[in-house]
């Protein structure tokens, strides 16, 4: 081989092996770049979620705690008793915060939480009668007056209304209430109370009338 031509084609090998050593260069630092961005991502990832929980402390003093744990912890706790992601703006056991419960209604209601605040709306076929008891709707007449008398709860009509009786004397109502703890019974049966309206009670309380 001509010495021009053998220095050409050695020349060219030389070249092509560079070029071959430059892509394989260009080929890691790819794959590194790749490796550090990911690394990157997997570094910038968002924690695992979280779950707000109403932790029962076992504390008589702090019976619970709020706490954050994660899902798989959260759902260990409720099998305990805990309640996960309370909402305090509408659980009636927890309104406005945990163990905060809206249990303590008058009869004939149930316990409402609204906006973090307890309340209690009265069942079907009751009212509110603006004075913390929910009674029933009928067909009864309201009587008021602005001191209290007598009622008598009247059994002609069926829907054993609340009227006046006409004794305006507070120990002789008393005496004449059959239903009530304390009532003297002198009624033979009748239900007396000592009251300013048909819908509404002075005495008896709920422990009967006063000793």
């Amino acid at each position: 081989m001509e010495s021009g031509r053998f220095d050409r084609f050695t020349k060219g090998l030389g070249e092509e092996r560079s070029r071959r050593g430059m892509l394989k260069l260009l080929g890691v630092a790819t794959l590194g770049a790749v490796g550090v961005a990911g690394f990157r991502r997997g570094a910038d990832a968002a924690p695992p979620p979280r779950v707000g929980v109403c932790h029962l402390t076992g504390n008589v003093n702090i019976p619970y705690a709020y706490i954050m744990v994660s899902p798989s912890t959260a759902a260990v706790l409720v099998g305990r008793g805990d309640t996960a992601n309370p909402d305090f703006s509408s659980d009636v056991n927890h309104c406005g915060g945990c163990g905060h419960d809206c249990l303590d209604v008058p009869y004939n209601a149930y316990p409402v939480c609204d906006e973090g605040i307890c309340g209690y709306a009265c069942n079907d076929g009751f009212h509110d009668d603006g004075n913390g008891d929910c009674v029933s709707d009928s067909a009864c007449q309201l009587y008021s007056f602005e001191s209290a008398t007598c009622f008598w709860m009247e059994t002609y009509s069926g829907s054993f209304c609340w009227v006046p009786s006409g004794n305006d004397d507070f120990n002789s109502c008393m005496m004449l209430d059959s239903c009530a703890p304390g009532g003297g019974g002198q009624s033979g049966g009748g239900c007396y109370k000592w009251s300013t309206s048909s819908n509404t009670s002075i005495w008896p309380d709920a422990n009967g009338w006063p000793v």
